[in-house]
């Protein structure tokens, strides 16, 4: 009888000795899945911060683009007067041309419109 719970304290004790082994081996696991949860959280973080600054990039390309579109309808407008400039100097230069329009304007214009037109 003493034998058989000598040999049965010792299977405890190594059964205690294994469950303390595997214990330490998932604390070790533990960390290193600690360790890369904390990784991923820091990568998060980058990627957040990255997203965040391309975000603030699109915004100010956004005003650019507008700040450039008004300079493009303001261009596009100054050619609509110059077209209509333009178009009344030649008006004035066949006014000219056919006597029509007679000041000293007239004939530089009717000049202009003959090297233009011809």
């Amino acid at each position: 009888m003493i034998e058989q719970r000598s040999a049965s304290i010792q299977q405890v004790a190594a059964n205690t000795n294994e469950i303390s082994g595997q214990s330490i081996q998932a604390a070790s696991k533990a960390q290193e899945g600690n360790k890369s949860v904390d990784q991923a959280v820091a990568q998060m973080t980058q990627i957040e911060q990255t997203v965040t600054k391309s975000a603030e990039v699109v915004a100010k390309l956004r005003e650019r683009s507008k700040e450039i579109g008004q300079i493009v309808d303001a261009i596009a407008g100054i050619a609509s007067q110059t077209n209509l400039l333009a178009l009344n100097a030649a008006i004035e230069a066949a006014r000219a041309r056919t006597g029509t329009w007679l000041c000293c304007c007239g004939r530089g214009s009717a000049k202009l419109f003959n090297q233009a037109w011809m």
